[in-house]
């Protein structure tokens, strides 16, 4: 098993490759700065990816990559977010102000297991997908026949599930969209 760690920070990833004889995972471990991504990155199942990008569009492009649906995926987030100790359905997503301690045993962690994703509910994608688009709160429970309410709850009940229920309302969406997006990926690459 081989380690990516990805991030548009260059500091970040002159830290982390400078305490990577302290780390000891085992597998080689690669660092990527987000410019050279499309060419070298290519995990192979079960790989971990350590995705630690604070641009949302270079983030949301990594995360459209095929091959990262494959991979075990660690995201650090610098809203303060909150990882469930049980296996949380699909990637990891963690604050960016983990103590490197904690970093280091979740990336141990989840070298160890499988990635679980669950099967994407269509009616959520669709919802995720308008948010994110900026479209009229009401246009939206009108097409799903809900109240707005209703929609907030649908909202709020992903944002606790994916471990993001600590962003703020835009950025818990967005993320939320993408995470629900790489699940749809997961499936029809899988055929499941």
């Amino acid at each position: 098993m081989d380690y990516y760690i990805i991030s548009d920070d260059n500091y970040f990833l002159l830290g982390i490759e400078a305490l990577s004889e302290q780390i000891n995972l085992d597998g080689s471990v690669v660092y990527l700065n987000t410019g050279t991504v499309d060419s070298r990155f290519a995990p192979a199942s079960g790989d971990v990816v350590l995705l630690a990008v604070h641009n949302i569009i270079t983030r949301r492009r990594i995360m459209q990559l095929p091959v990262i649906v494959r991979s075990q995926l660690l995201i650090l987030l610098k809203r303060s977010t909150v990882l469930r100790h049980a296996h949380p359905p699909g990637p990891w997503v963690i604050p960016w102000s983990t103590p490197v301690r904690d970093m280091i045993f979740y990336l141990r962690s989840l070298g160890e297991k499988k990635m679980v994703w669950y099967p994407t509910d269509m009616r959520e994608m669709d919802m995720f997908f308008r948010l994110s688009a900026k479209e009229p709160l009401a246009k939206i429970s009108d097409l799903h026949a809900l109240s707005d309410k209703s929609v907030y709850a649908l909202r709020r009940k992903v944002s606790v599930r994916l471990g993001v229920s600590g962003c703020n309302s835009a950025v818990g969406t967005l993320f939320c969209r993408d995470i629900l997006e790489m699940q749809m990926r997961y499936h029809i690459v899988n055929k499941i």
